[in-house]
């Protein structure tokens, strides 16, 4: 549940394509979400009412100014309302649920389309898998790694124990007592 519910796997679900009933060709459960937005009451009326003529200088000059964006990388990942709503949304839709007795995982959602309330289920199933072999992968990958370090090690101190025997037995060879 907890992978589920992460920003990666969420990221990535959202991004893939599924079929709707409105569109003709798959679209990603992002852009059908936004799609799905509608600009509120209270921003149409100070749209149309303070800000009238900027909007209409908008319109008839093409925008006006361009606002010079400067973005820094600071490492953390840094969402848009819009995109923080559709992940949340997301989220709410699909439900993982753990029965610790037997380890099956069951993955359910709720959308108002049943088709792609299926397709959801089966996109999140495979990246759920996905997702799991790959941690799998990368514990069996750390664990080999591991264990050849530690075989390297004591081989090259079994080595190195080898040869100063045979040294030592070199160096008392023909050794007569008076």
């Amino acid at each position: 549940p907890q992978v589920v519910q992460s920003y990666p796997f969420l990221n990535e679900l959202i991004h893939q394509k599924f079929n709707f009933q409105k569109f003709p060709n798959p679209v990603s459960y992002y852009d059908y979400k936004s799609a799905d937005t509608v600009e509120s009451v209270g921003d149409k009326v100070m749209k149309y009412t303070l800000r009238l003529p900027w909007t209409l200088k908008a319109a008839i000059f093409g925008g006006g100014e361009k606002k010079v964006e400067i973005k820094h990388d600071y490492g953390v990942v840094k969402l848009e309302k819009e995109e923080a709503s559709i992940l949340r949304s997301a989220g709410q839709t699909i439900l993982v649920a753990v029965d610790k007795k037997s380890g099956l995982i069951t993955v359910s959602a709720t959308e108002r389309e049943p088709i792609l309330t299926a397709q959801f289920v089966q996109k999140a199933v495979d990246l759920l898998q996905k997702y799991v072999i790959e941690y799998k992968t990368t514990q069996v990958r750390q664990n080999l790694d591991f264990v050849q370090q530690s075989y390297d090690d004591a081989k090259a101190e079994y080595e190195e124990a080898q040869r100063s025997f045979f040294s030592f037995k070199d160096s008392h060879r023909n050794i007569v007592a008076e």
